[in-house]
C-alpha cells in the first residue's frame, strides 16, 4: 500500500519495487506488472516509464529495462521508444530499430525521423538520410540541421555541410563547425579546419585565446605568430 501511493506521488524507486514486486511469481508474473505500466499511462504519468525502465537497468535488470520500454513505447512514449532503438543500435540489430521508428517517423516526429535518418546513413543510403533529415527540418527540429551538416561533411561535401551548420539558430553553428574542423584536423587538412576556427571566432563563438592559437588566427587560417 506504503508503495503504491508513493509511486502515485511520483517515486521512481517506489515504482521500480512496486514493478519488481508484480514480476516476481507470487504476485502474478509478467501479466501484473504489464498491468502496472498500463496504470501508469493511464493517469497521464508515462513519461516516469523512462525513468523507470533506466532504474531496472542501472539496478542489473537490463531484460526488464527493456520490456518496460518497449510496452510504454508501443502506448506512444517515445522517449521509451529511442531508449530500446538506441540499445538496439548497439547490439547491431538495425533492422529491428528501423522497424520501431517506422511508425512515428511516418506520423513526422522529428526526433523519430532523425534517429531513422542516422540508421539509413549507417546502411550507406544517404539520399534517403537526407530526405529524412528535410523532413525533421520542416517538422520543426532544427538540430535535424546539425546532423545533416555532419553528414554532408562526412560524405565529402564540405561547402554544402557548412552552409547547412550556419543555418542553424543559436549556438548551434559552434558545435557543428567545431565537430567539422576537428574532423578536417584529424584528416590533415589543417588549413580548411583553421579556416573554420577563424569563422567561429569572426562571429564571436570561439575566443582564440582559449583555444589552440593564443595570438589568434591570420586572415588565411593559419596561426598568428608571437607579437613583438
Amino acid at each position: 500500500m506504503l508503495l503504491q501511493l508513493a509511486a502515485a506521488a511520483g517515486s521512481i524507486e517506489a515504482l521500480q519495487r512496486l514493478w519488481l514486486q508484480r514480476r516476481g511469481r507470487r504476485q502474478g508474473g509478467r501479466a501484473a506488472a504489464e498491468e502496472l505500466v498500463e496504470e501508469v499511462i493511464d493517469r497521464g504519468a508515462g513519461e516516469k516509464l523512462f525513468h523507470l525502465a533506466e532504474g531496472l537497468e542501472s539496478s542489473g535488470h537490463p531484460n526488464y529495462a527493456e520490456e518496460v520500454a518497449l510496452q510504454a513505447a508501443a502506448a506512444g512514449q517515445l522517449d521509451s521508444l529511442l531508449r530500446v532503438v538506441r540499445q538496439w543500435e548497439k547490439t547491431a540489430d538495425l533492422a529491428a530499430a528501423e522497424e520501431l521508428l517506422k511508425e512515428p517517423a511516418d506520423a513526422r516526429d522529428p526526433q523519430a525521423l532523425a534517429h531513422l535518418a542516422r540508421l539509413r546513413e549507417a546502411a550507406g543510403d544517404l539520399a534517403e538520410a537526407e530526405r529524412l533529415l528535410q523532413q525533421a527540418v520542416d517538422a520543426g527540429d532544427s538540430r535535424a540541421l546539425v546532423y545533416w551538416a555532419l553528414l554532408k561533411e562526412r560524405a565529402g561535401d564540405p561547402e554544402s555541410a557548412e552552409a547547412l551548420a550556419w543555418q542553424a539558430p543559436a549556438f548551434m553553428p559552434f558545435f557543428a563547425l567545431m565537430e567539422m574542423a576537428q574532423m578536417r584536423e584529424a584528416a590533415g587538412l589543417h588549413e580548411s579546419a583553421g579556416r573554420l576556427y577563424r569563422q567561429l571566432a569572426d562571429a564571436r563563438l570561439l575566443d582564440p585565446s582559449e583555444w589552440q592559437w593564443p595570438h589568434g588566427l591570420d586572415p588565411d587560417g593559419s596561426p598568428t605568430p608571437p607579437w613583438r
